[in-house]
């Protein structure tokens, strides 16, 4: 009886683990992977800039 017992409680624990992975997978997917490739475009932008500004002054000396 008690064997029934642990062996449900552990497969309920892990349904419950893998249902929390879902979640926080389409929580990164929504929320996190849209900030990381903002964060990408701006440093770009700002790497083009500065790579710009010493084309630039590359070509005045």
């Amino acid at each position: 009886m008690a064997g029934i017992v642990v062996d449900t409680v552990v497969d309920l624990t892990q349904r419950a683990s893998i249902k929390d992975m879902e979640i926080l997978q389409r929580v990164f997917e929504t929320d996190f992977v849209p900030l990381l490739e903002q964060k990408r475009r701006l440093e770009r932008k700002a790497f083009d800039k500065a790579y710009d500004e010493v084309t630039e002054l590359e070509s005045e000396l």
